[in-house]
């Protein structure tokens, strides 16, 4: 599967957006939309350790347990 980044951050105003447009499980610990905590899609997790923020123009997203 082929993911345009560049389609997903045109199309999305915030991180929240951003995280449910990749179909992210985002953590109810997430409040707001410019940051938000989800389940890291780079490893299997249960609790949500990876940040997505939008910022500068630029999708930032920092797992916290990689």
């Amino acid at each position: 599967m082929t993911i345009d980044i560049s389609r997903i951050h045109a199309a999305a105003p915030d991180a929240r957006s951003v995280a449910q447009r990749l179909g992210l499980e985002i953590a109810k610990r997430s409040r707001g939309d410019d940051r938000v905590t989800v389940l890291c899609p780079w490893h299997n997790e249960r609790q949500a350790s990876c940040d997505i923020t939008k910022r500068d123009g630029r999708i930032v997203a920092i797992c916290r347990s990689c």
